[in-house]
């Protein structure tokens, strides 16, 4: 079949709490800010031309979604789809990601992000937030089977809660950033290597638990009370609960 080429443009919605919602399976998934006249633009390209994709808009919700061919393995040989998409930043909504076996890369300096919902299969997804958000986030929502997530400046998106779940994949987390509201995080994890990086210079607590994993605490902490903290005075402003079954936690400071 031959390629498919699709342009990408979404308007601004007139809604008080918009969603955008990307759902797809095995691509390259390529999304940061930048400039549009709107609310998204981008680019949709399958070089096997098995898998196009969708816009639906239902109310304040603008669903992207990738059709599934049946003869999905024929097409994988021909090539993965990319998506490129830049995200315009005039006003506040939420982004919900729902990809399988996918490349990430998803880049939200800046965002006015109300809440963020990540759901991915068997890929590596890379997360960056290097600026603050202009908005306060309620929920951060972080779900990864295999493969592997890496995620820096966490704290920048003034999120009041995280909530990370990885089963098999190797994770790693910075919770640094501008940190202006109390962050609770609550992460599960099941088979996985997991690195969490807190800012040295604000007050942490961090409860952890294990069946059969271990815990590898670096510089910057002392335990008291049956919880380990960093060494920066004060009431903690992030409180982390970690559940690692059957890998290894690692905690570090940034300093």
């Amino acid at each position: 079949m031959p390629p498919i080429d699709t342009p990408i443009k979404i308007p601004v919605l007139d809604a008080d709490d918009p969603l955008l919602r990307l759902q797809l399976g095995a691509c390259r998934l390529r999304v940061g800010p930048g400039a549009v006249d709107g609310w998204a633009e981008g680019s949709y390209h399958d070089p096997g031309g098995r898998d196009p994709l969708r816009l639906h808009v239902e109310g304040s919700c603008v669903t992207l979604r990738q059709d599934r061919s049946l003869d999905r393995a024929v097409g994988l040989l021909e090539g993965v789809p990319t998506c490129k998409l830049t995200l315009g930043a005039a006003r506040p909504f939420r982004l919900e990601l729902d990809t399988g076996a996918s490349d990430v890369d998803l880049d939200l300096t800046g965002l006015p992000l109300r809440g963020l919902a990540l759901r991915a299969g068997a890929g590596a997804v890379d997360l960056r937030v290097a600026a603050p958000n202009p908005v306060d986030a309620d929920e951060v929502r972080l779900q990864v089977g295999a493969g592997g997530l890496d995620a820096i400046g966490l704290g920048n998106l003034a999120a009041a809660r995280l909530r990370v779940d990885s089963g098999a994949a190797n994770v790693s987390l910075g919770l640094t950033g501008q940190l202006r509201r109390h962050l609770d995080v609550h992460l599960s994890a099941g088979m996985s290597a997991v690195r969490v990086v807190l800012p040295g210079d604000r007050p942490a607590r961090i409860s952890a638990t294990s069946t059969l994993g271990s815990r590898d605490l670096g510089d910057g902490f002392v335990t008291r009370g049956g919880a380990v903290h960093t060494t920066a005075p004060g009431e903690a402003v992030i409180d982390l609960e970690a559940n690692v079954a059957l890998g290894m936690l690692q905690l570090r400071t940034d300093t």
